[in-house]
């Protein structure tokens, strides 16, 4: 924001303005609108930017009623009271006494004067600022807690810069402070859409990031529950942002074993395999024992008990050599037929 203040320079401010206009006699009316810009260009010496802007426009107003001979005067108004009047914004932005009200009427009323005197150059300016100001303002009032504040402030962001990443991710965590999943999640996507698009690494991987952990945390509350059928539309949501998460993989191949697709137990217990930690022997061993209990309901006995000894480490050694006792043990011997 300071830089975007200290552009605001008054090119050729007036090098033929400043000097005050000497009366010459004429008529009255041209005399009022020398006295006018008069009194604005001193105002400009004691950064009196308001009375600026009330004389400049006076000096317009005045200067079409008199008409072509007070029109060099009028020009040099016309030309510079956008300018003044964003000086002036600056300084109500930075006035703490300011209400946000006060602060973007005056921002505004730049960029009004701007386009109705063809002041490209301090329109594009205010345009550049104001997504500045909303952020500040929304930032403000999610500290103050006031969610629905910040979000329209946000979307006023968004109105002004379409492509603003930071504007939407600010909206999902909002959302997520509400509870409001699906609109988080719809402004994560957009998030990670502009942030593609921008080649902004940063923002696009915490984006990923906080959609796995959503996702995983409900795949997860499933999981626990015992519904294993409502885990698997959130972990597939998962891969999506994180083909990866070892976790996901295991949770999925329980899940799948526990729903008697073996196959796709065995498929998910592959995968882990390939991203579980390999320094983390018991983690590595779950997978083991996943695919030992696939197999087993599959009938492949002999890669049942292939996988139960690779799963025999810490808590998973016991369940899995009682798996591989069932597995080895020989038929009882029938008894004698009685003659």
């Amino acid at each position: 924001m300071k830089n975007s203040m200290k552009r605001l320079k008054i090119a050729g401010l007036l090098s033929a303005a400043l000097f005050l206009f000497a009366m010459s006699g004429k008529a009255q009316t041209k005399d009022d609108v020398i006295n006018a810009f008069n009194q604005g260009a001193a105002s400009i010496k004691t950064n009196d930017y308001a009375k600026v802007v009330e004389s400049f426009q006076q000096t317009i107003d005045l200067g079409k009623k008199v008409g072509a001979e007070s029109d060099s005067i009028r020009k040099i108004a016309e030309s510079n009271i956008a300018k003044f009047q964003l000086k002036l914004a600056v300084g109500v932005y930075q006035n703490k006494a300011s209400s946000s009200a006060d602060i973007v009427a005056a921002f505004q009323k730049a960029k009004d004067l701007a386009d109705k005197y063809g002041d490209a150059a301090t329109s594009a300016q205010v345009e550049g600022i104001m997504p500045k100001i909303y952020t500040s303002m929304a930032l403000n009032a999610f500290k103050a807690n006031d969610l629905n504040g910040a979000l329209t402030d946000f979307d006023k962001v968004i109105a002004m810069d379409p492509n603003n990443t930071q504007a939407y991710f600010s909206k999902a965590i909002i959302y997520k402070k509400q509870n409001a999943f699906d609109p988080m999640v719809q402004a994560l996507n957009k998030t990670i859409e502009l942030s593609t698009k921008s080649s902004d690494t940063a923002t696009l991987r915490k984006s990923k990031l906080l959609l796995e952990s959503e996702y995983m945390t409900n795949a997860t509350t499933a999981y626990l529950k015992g519904d294993y059928k409502g885990a698997l539309v959130p972990l597939a949501e998962v891969f999506k942002y994180n083909d990866k998460n070892a976790q996901a993989y295991y949770i999925l191949a329980d899940s799948q074993n526990k729903l008697k697709d073996h196959d796709a137990a065995l498929e998910a217990a592959t995968k882990g395999l390939q991203y579980e930690n390999p320094a983390n022997k018991e983690l590595v061993a779950r997978f083991y024992y996943q695919q030992g209990v696939a197999y087993a309901a599959k009938g492949d006995k002999e890669k049942a008990v292939a996988a139960f000894k690779l799963a025999s480490v810490g808590k998973w050694l016991a369940p899995s050599a009682a798996y591989i006792k069932g597995l080895t043990a020989k038929p009882a011997a029938a008894a004698p037929v009685k003659k």
